[in-house]
């Protein structure tokens, strides 16, 4: 602030500016200039983190990397740890991972992996896929789905106007 005043003093003079409404018109004047000047550095500077600048200036995630899995863990004899498990472990073939860091908390996050044996064949084998080839598929089938069961209400149930016997007894 006392640089950028400095700068300006030649225009406005100290009297000015403990003035109570100019001076504080002045000072925001003042802090709004050095902000930008400040952000007009920073970008020329190239010193703008990917993860620290907001999205609309080309910014990301905090996280872009993500990272490894956890190391295996061992008994003392050396042998692989077990962990007993309380959910069925499907053998299908199928053998996918995916991780993905979740939100715990305000600061924290949760690395997450869900695994191919966790999910009968038919949902192992469509999540093999990304979500954006697989939703348009799915979204077809419920609309068709859902339009012949509702159709189905009305096989063989006559309708009453418009057909042969109600057109020959209007016409009586």
């Amino acid at each position: 602030l006392k640089a950028a005043f400095a700068c300006l003093s030649p225009i406005i003079s100290q009297r000015a500016f403990n003035h109570p409404r100019l001076g504080w018109c002045i000072t925001m004047a003042l802090l709004q200039l050095a902000a930008r000047q400040r952000s007009s550095l920073l970008l020329q500077a190239g010193r703008r983190g990917v993860a620290t600048t907001a999205v609309r200036l080309g910014g990301n995630q905090p996280f872009i990397h993500v990272p490894p899995a956890p190391p295996l863990e061992f008994e003392p004899d050396g042998s692989p740890k077990k962990y007993p498990l309380h959910q069925p472990i499907w053998d299908h073939g199928y053998d996918w991972e995916h991780w993905s860091l979740l939100p715990a908390g305000i600061f924290h996050t949760v690395y997450y992996g869900d695994f191919a044996q966790d999910y009968p064949p038919y949902w192992a084998w469509l999540q093999k896929f990304p979500l954006w080839v697989v939703t348009p598929f799915l979204v077809l089938w419920a609309v068709t789905t859902m339009v012949i069961f509702q159709n189905m209400g009305s096989i063989g149930i006559k309708p009453k106007r418009y057909s042969i016997e109600w057109m020959q007894a209007s016409r009586e």
